[in-house]
């Protein structure tokens, strides 16, 4: 797949004149652009559903005069073959469109028009076809990606000068931080800006719960602290931590780098021995597969040895339900009917587990 993009669609828009004050059919509603699909929402009250009158009037005012500007610039629009066979009732809102390899779906609702752009020439991992993959921009070849981004600033022109539109610019996204076309701490100042809970005074969101920032060593984060956590393999990360919503905090180590993640998953100090990984849900399935695995291969050897790395010498139990007559799986997620695949618990875990139903047992396991 192609990976340089020297033209981005925010360079095109940059080269737009200026929204007339005068549009010759005025309506309001704004411009997304996200990706190669573009979108008008309509603003203000609607009539909701298939044939209203609001879809009328945006397939009569907005849509139809849309498709004689593509005809205009070469396009081949019509009725989408594939809803004419499948959904015939939604022929009169669906459009689809050529020019060479280029594609084209129109899609018109009561409140929101959008045209999509693909091809299905190259770097098409969809069995369906192009118009089903993510990154549909990046995915084109270099012409093709071209004729896309002019066909995108026509219709933006277009829709401005005929019916005033705004143009309203794409939210920055994680992957924006990590290529570095905006930081970590605009990404989040961006997300406050526009968080509809946020608080002016705090100039963040409130804690939705008094939970919200306590930690899994059981002390509370404070806005910017730094703390640390476990990555999906469970090797021991540092950042600073950026309340987000409910219990969920942004986390930034550096201008590129931002990823989410729950409280009860933060620490405020920080890990006894860093080298050493986490012992989290992901990484403890795999070492009771791997424990699983040399029971079978009658490899007890090396099973002692796994069990030892887990558990070390303590009392292991697995849990049975009599509810559901069949065995916990590893952190008691999933039933099995056989004890070999069930999952092992200390004793702390296991009657944590089972305190909660009366028809859980902790059965132990023989050393």
């Amino acid at each position: 797949m192609e990976t340089i993009m020297p033209i981005t669609v925010p360079q095109v828009l940059a080269t737009l004149p200026s929204v007339p004050a005068n549009p010759r059919a005025p309506r309001t509603g704004t411009i997304h652009i996200h990706d190669s699909t573009l979108a008008v929402w309509e603003e203000g009250p609607v009539s909701p559903g298939p044939g209203s009158d609001s879809e009328k009037q945006v397939i009569e005012r907005v849509m139809r005069p849309l498709c004689r500007k593509l005809a205009s610039l070469g396009w081949h629009v019509g009725v989408d073959p594939e809803i004419r066979k499948n959904y015939p009732c939604l022929s009169r809102s669906r459009r689809a469109g050529r020019k060479g390899d280029l594609q084209l779906k129109i899609e018109a609702t009561p409140r929101k028009l959008s045209v999509t752009l693909f091809q299905d020439v190259a770097n098409v991992e969809n069995r369906h076809g192009g118009y089903y993959d993510f990154d549909k921009l990046e995915r084109m070849p270099y012409l093709l990606r071209l004729q896309a981004l002019s066909t995108i600033r026509a219709l933006v022109g277009f829709l401005q000068a005929r019916h005033g539109y705004a143009l309203k610019p794409e939210a920055p996204t994680t992957r924006d931080v990590r290529e570095g076309r905006v930081s970590a701490d605009a990404f989040v100042a961006h997300d406050y800006a526009t968080n509809w809970h946020t608080d002016p005074a705090l100039g963040r969101p409130r804690l939705a719960n008094p939970t919200d920032n306590r930690g899994a060593d059981g002390s509370e984060i404070a806005q910017g602290q730094t703390v640390w956590y476990p990555d999906r393999h469970g090797r021991w990360q540092r950042a600073r931590a950026f309340y987000a919503l409910n219990n969920m905090w942004w986390l930034s180590a550096n201008a590129r780098h931002i990823t989410k993640r729950a409280c009860f998953e933060l620490h405020t100090t920080p890990p006894a021995d860093p080298r050493r990984k986490a012992i989290i849900r992901e990484v403890r399935n795999a070492q009771e597969r791997a424990l699983n695995r040399a029971v079978r291969a009658m490899d007890f050897t090396r099973a002692e040895a796994i069990r030892k790395h887990i558990f070390g010498t303590e009392q292991l139990y697995r849990i049975w339900s009599r509810k559901r007559g069949a065995w916990y799986g590893p952190n008691c997620s999933g039933y099995y009917g056989s004890a070999n695949d069930a999952g092992l618990y200390r004793r702390a875990e296991a009657e944590r587990a089972t305190g909660r139903c009366d028809y859980l047992s902790a059965i132990p396991v023989a050393a």
